[in-house]
């Protein structure tokens, strides 16, 4: 999913935008005095009074800290990778292979199964959260299929997730995609857009939140689901009639439980690789030099506000021939084969985010007077699984880490290392699972409770009547939303506009100068921390 600025014509940073819809609404309601305050006893958070949580049957500020992590004052290890070993021979063809489980991670390999197959999984006790990764046996599924008119990637999504003793937690076959009130009702948020191999993670919405941090963890026995992919769904659910192409029951996939160890805590490490693919810059020169260096603090204060540590960031360097071939990259072509997928499948076998940072990112289609900065490779990434097509997030280097005088505070506007690295923590934030707080048109937002709306009112105008019956928080009179609805811009004046919030966080859509500074929610942070990546 692309991140757009201004292209380098541009005197100044405008916008950032992703140019797909994720997400889905939801709203927080009011607090009570009557609610519990800290160590009342609760049955869910809606027993305490906002924004304490319910912890184990306890309402509470927060679970507790980790002893491995404080964030502050936390100063990231930077390690030199060295030059990457990679055959050069391999990728004159097509690499597309399933891949096993990183090394050292509570995995649970099922094997290979048609779509429509039940599966069941074991949960042990103390297990904070899971994922459940499934990879496409080559040549097996359709890649596209076509909905209500707009392709998508036949993106494989478990359906019919079924907790110990048989309750319905989460049918990706339910009608709820005709009815965007009802996300706030969903235990899982689950919209993938790249064919071939998809990632299952809890949790992605308040009520998953809720669910685990009110017990502990995932509840621990016998969970159950169906193998599924959208060209299936097309097949045999209601979602049949918006299909016009690409239904299919065919399909074959890996599919691997990654469970991640208890207890739940309010803080946690994140590793990341950092893979250079540059013809200007080397990796000895970017070790050396105070603007890496200032790249690394900038994404360890973003993160650090939810809670993370980054433990080890390993900076690597693609061997010459790799280099050639992938320092400028077309990000339109999704396809198993197409050169951002190819890319990669070369992420190192380490359980860890994988960073690309690389000369160039272009897209035929972006809009007049924006370029894509970022990319990841699916939402969320594959935690766990190395070497997959998604398995990483791409990042336009261009001049960003180039000699320059930054402000001792953090800037994202006028310091070019601070803006390399909001642009990689908000992809980093897609592969640790988080949506779009808004998406551009206003129609769409994340299923989080904490974070704030943009009404669709301030959409382009075409947009306002399709989507204003979804929109929370009420609706605004279009005088309110005093924008010049440009192709690109049609949000940017509005961010700051009365009954459009949200456009200081990290994951908005749209990055804009003395508003964009990378703020998360407490949610966002919970949901990042509890995914397999962080540990």
């Amino acid at each position: 999913m692309p991140i757009r600025a201004p292209s380098p014509l541009a005197r100044t940073l405008v916008a950032l935008a992703l140019a797909v819809a994720v997400a889905g609404a939801g709203c927080g309601g009011d607090s009570s005095s009557s609610l519990g305050q800290v160590g009342d006893p609760c049955a869910s958070a809606s027993a305490c009074e906002r924004p304490l949580v319910c912890f184990e049957g306890a309402c509470a500020t927060e679970a507790p800290a980790s002893a491995t992590c404080t964030t502050a004052g936390h100063a990231p290890a930077v390690v030199d990778g060295g030059v990457r070993t990679i055959s050069q021979a391999a990728y004159d063809l097509c690499v597309d292979a399933i891949r096993a489980a990183n090394p050292g991670l509570d995995a649970v390999a099922l094997g290979v199964h048609a779509v429509g197959t039940q599966l069941d999984f074991d949960i042990p006790p103390a297990t904070a959260s899971f994922s459940i990764v499934s990879q496409e046996s080559p040549g097996t599924a359709v890649d596209t299929v076509t909905i209500q008119g707009f392709d998508f990637g036949n993106a494989p999504v478990p359906t019919d997730v079924r907790v110990p003793g048989g309750a319905l937690f989460y049918d990706d076959m339910d009608s709820w995609f005709t009815d965007a009130s009802r996300i706030d009702e969903l235990n899982a948020y689950a919209f993938g857009f790249a064919p071939q191999v998809g990632a299952f993670t809890l949790p992605s919405t308040s009520a998953a939140i809720d669910r685990l941090y009110t017990t502990g963890g995932a509840q621990d026995g016998a969970w159950s689901f169906t193998v599924n992919d959208y060209a299936y769904e097309c097949v045999a659910s209601e979602l049949a009639p918006y299909c016009t192409a690409g239904a299919s029951a065919a399909g074959d996939y890996d599919v691997t439980v990654v469970r991640k160890p208890g207890p739940i805590t309010s803080t946690g490490t994140l590793d990341l690789t950092v893979t250079l693919v540059s013809q200007s810059v080397t990796r000895a020169q970017v070790l050396a030099s105070d603007e890496f260096a200032r790249y690394v603090a900038s994404l360890q204060r973003i993160f650090g506000q939810s809670g993370m540590c980054l433990g080890t960031v390993t900076l690597y360097e693609m061997p010459a021939w790799a280099a050639d071939r992938w320092w400028s990259v077309d990000v339109d072509d999704y396809g198993p084969c197409a050169e951002l997928s190819q890319l990669f499948t070369t992420s190192p076998d380490v359980n860890a985010v994988h960073v690309f940072l690389v000369d160039d990112l272009y897209s035929a289609s972006s809009p007049p007077g924006s370029a894509v900065v970022g990319i990841d490779g699916s939402i969320p990434g594959p935690s766990g699984a190395s070497g997959t097509i998604v398995s990483g997030v791409a990042v336009e280097l261009a001049n960003q880490l180039d000699p320059t005088t930054c402000p001792s505070a953090y800037d994202p506007v006028g310091c070019a290392p601070d803006f390399l690295a909001y642009v990689t923590a908000h992809e980093a934030g897609h592969w640790l699972g988080l949506f779009h707080t808004t998406e551009a048109y206003g129609e769409l937002w994340d299923p989080l409770e904490d974070t704030t709306p943009c009404v669709c009112s301030c959409a382009p105008p075409a947009f306002r009547d399709a989507c204003s019956a979804g929109a929370p928080g009420g609706e605004l009179e279009p005088a309110d939303c005093t924008v010049e609805f440009g192709p690109m811009l049609s949000l940017a004046a509005a961010v700051v506009g009365a009954g459009c919030g949200g456009g200081d966080n990290l994951m908005f859509w749209l990055f804009q100068d003395g508003v964009s500074v990378g703020n998360t929610s407490a949610e966002q942070g919970r949901v990042m921390r509890l995914n397999p990546a962080v540990h």
